[in-house]
């Protein structure tokens, strides 16, 4: 071989496997961040006698699919890249109504509630969370409810800790509320 080649060749060699273990070192020291998952915990179960409510999947109609978001500002808002939900927030509210109202018996008082996810957030200078849905209850294919709710919860320190932990007590309120409002109209009909 070319004593000139050879000399070219061990250069640019050198040089990258130089850039390769530079490249690799900085892989293997660079810090790793665990990423954190949340739901909203196992709900109290909500007995409706003589009333059956199947509940529908909500829609995420949220900024955030499973990231964590966080109102830093009036205008600025940050999703948390190492702590996140562990599903949508659309599936995480279906899943604790459904386990809130799971225990009624099918009955001629059948409701369907459905609806949508608007916003999912934490407020971290005004330390509240905000749930706002849009959602309906159908009974006998008409619906009796149309309506648009927002839950406040407020919490002590900002963490992702709080933030799930008050926004099961929002999503608590709703179930409460949507108990309320079956029960006053299966009274009144």
């Amino acid at each position: 071989m070319n004593h000139i080649f050879t000399k070219k060749l061990t250069r640019y060699s050198f040089g990258t496997v130089f850039l390769l273990l530079v490249t690799l070192s900085s892989c293997i020291f660079a810090p790793m961040h665990k990423v954190s998952t949340f739901d909203l915990g196992v709900p109290k179960t909500i007995a409706l006698r003589g009333i059956r409510l199947y509940v529908m999947p909500f829609m995420n109609n949220t900024e955030t699919a499973f990231q964590m978001l966080y109102r830093t500002g009036k205008f600025q808002v940050e999703k948390d890249a190492y702590n996140r939900w562990i599903k949508t927030p659309g599936i995480l509210v279906t899943s604790y109504l459904r386990d809130s109202f799971r225990c009624n018996k099918s009955t001629e008082r059948d409701y369907i509630l459905s609806g949508e996810i608007i916003l999912f957030e934490i407020n971290l200078e005004k330390k509240y969370t905000m749930l706002s849905v849009n959602y309906r209850i159908k009974h006998k294919g008409k619906y009796i409810i149309k309506k648009e709710a927002t839950f406040k919860q407020t919490f002590d320190k900002a963490s992702p800790v709080y933030f799930a932990e008050a926004m099961s007590k929002a999503v608590s309120t709703f179930a409460e509320d949507i108990k309320a409002e079956l029960i006053n109209y299966d009274k009144a009909n």
